[in-house]
């Protein structure tokens, strides 16, 4: 059972002509690492040091040596993306993404001229990798856990059998594996095919001994398959199979490095969404009832939303209501508003115990304008039902949104709530202040995932209380009796739209 990986992953085929299959060869294995995006992180002196040892520290760590053994005979860095001339040389590369609080690396072997995926790594980072990652500390346990998820294992230099064999590990390492495999590697291209030839099983002691240049493990021979040649490199892995020990590593680089933890696809996909830059079209109509023609509106929103890169947080949005009119009391009412908001959303990571509930709360203080423009067919003192105008033009206002968020595979929903008030002596604005409260919620749906864009399908819903004041002093004494002084009404907008998030 413990070799069901090698018969799962490794399948050896023979019969094969020798032109469809690589050698992997233990001596001669080159790496480029390499920084996606690098002209935009490294814009300074200080971030384009700070990624050269974090390159060099890691590469250091990947190489065949005695304290930290890895699979590499050497490396690269690469700042550019481009690939240079001399790539076909190179089998593997390592890629470093890095978006909003979490990064990728990503690992490919080069066989034919085709960049084969071989293993990807998400992980979340509270804080900047180019800092936190080039910890040495932090390097040696990252590059552990990228040999140990690689077919290939690490490199073994092959002495005299002896009744025990030695293993050079560095002192802050967990202990090797109890039982590993040594064996040679070749690769099929055409069905993407790892395939190993085994040449011996080892089993570790309970015993090790310190040194001065790190722990020797001893382990013992429990099966030789075929004969190892003295000086030979061979490939060595844990016999249970790759990325067995994945939350050991974790663990370790979490004690040098500030909210680090590996994420598995779906957390992923959330973090992607989290940190997706938003446009979006939306329309409603109104649901109220009602004899004004406030029931015959309808509303056309655009919305934009920054989650990521130098302007993450931003959002603004624009509401239009159409004019709108109809018969009241054989009088032709008619309706019609617009309102800008420009805000900041600043974010927070609720607490574990509500992680089935919500994933982020934010806060958006945001500034408006508003213009609105009416004729309501209003009673008279007599009783009789007359027409009287209320224009609000360009009314300066301030507003707090609070938003409540569940992310989940396929869905976003979004409950949110705020307030926002002006005062006529903010602006020049007809001597008009506004007030609102509003609570509503947004459901994004996933339709469409291509690689660097998707297509969501909107549904919302919110409802308002608006209300508007004039200063007595801008009323005329002539249309004392009609004039309108404060005026309030509730409008409750459903609809549907579309978004595209990058």
């Amino acid at each position: 059972m413990r070799c069901l990986w090698l018969i799962l992953l490794f399948i050896a085929l023979p019969g094969h002509a020798a032109e469809d299959v690589l050698t992997l060869d233990a001596i001669t294995q080159k790496a480029y690492i390499r920084l996606q995006n690098a002209d935009k992180i490294l814009s300074g002196e200080t971030s384009q040091a700070q990624w050269l040892r974090l390159c060099q520290g890691l590469g250091q760590n990947l190489l065949v040596n005695n304290s930290s053994p890895g699979f590499l005979a050497e490396y690269i860095c690469q700042r550019d993306i481009q690939e240079p001339e001399t790539a076909e040389d190179v089998p593997w590369r390592i890629t470093f993404t890095a978006r909003p609080k979490f990064i990728d690396i990503d690992i490919q072997f080069q066989a034919k001229g085709r960049w084969i995926p071989v293993q990807t790594f998400s992980f979340h980072l509270d804080g900047e990798f180019l800092e936190d990652l080039q910890k040495a500390s932090v390097l040696r346990f990252l590059s552990r856990l990228i040999v140990e998820s690689l077919p290939t294992g690490w490199v073994y230099t092959h002495t005299a059998v002896g009744k025990n064999l030695e293993l050079i590990m560095h002192p802050d390492m967990p202990l090797l594996p109890e039982e590993l495999l040594i064996y040679e590697l070749n690769y099929m291209p055409a069905k993407n095919l790892w395939m190993p030839k085994l040449k011996a099983r080892l089993g570790r002691k309970q015993q090790f001994r310190n040194l001065e240049q790190g722990r020797a493990e001893s382990f013992e021979w429990k099966r030789t398959y075929s004969p190892l040649r003295e000086g030979e490199r061979y490939w060595i892995q844990n016999s249970k199979g790759r990325n067995q020990r994945q939350a050991e590593y974790e663990k370790k680089i979490n004690g040098e490095t500030q909210g680090f933890s590996l994420l598995n696809l779906l957390d992923r996909m959330l973090f992607e969404s989290f940190s997706s830059n938003y446009a979006g079209l939306r329309y409603g109509h109104s649901f109220v009832q009602g004899e004004s023609v406030i029931t015959e509106t309808s509303l056309l929103s655009l919305l934009l939303e920054m989650r990521s890169g130098p302007l993450a947080g931003l959002r603004l949005y624009y509401d239009l209501t159409p004019r709108a009119e109809k018969e009241h009391n054989g009088l032709v009412e008619f309706f019609e508003m617009s309102r800008t908001s420009l805000g900041w959303s600043w974010e927070f990571t609720p607490p574990d115990a509500w992680d089935g509930l919500i994933s982020r709360i934010d806060v958006q203080p945001k500034i408006g304008l508003l213009s609105f423009q009416s004729e309501l067919a209003v009673q008279d003192s007599v009783g009789e039902y007359q027409l009287t105008a209320f224009e609000a033009r360009r009314v300066l206002n301030l507003n707090v949104e609070l938003g409540l968020e569940k992310e989940s595979l396929w869905l976003r929903n979004r409950l949110w709530a705020s307030y926002s008030s002006a005062k006529a002596s903010i602006v020049k604005s007809n001597g008009v202040s506004v007030t609102s409260a509003r609570i509503g919620v947004d459901a994004y749906i996933d339709l469409m995932k291509e690689r660097n864009w998707d297509l969501k399908a909107l549904a919302f819903g919110y409802a308002e209380r608006l209300s508007l004041e004039r200063d007595p002093k801008s009323i005329a004494a002539a249309d004392s009796d009609l004039a309108i002084r404060q005026f309030g009404f509730n409008l409750l907008y459903v609809g549907g739209g579309i978004t595209v998030s990058w």
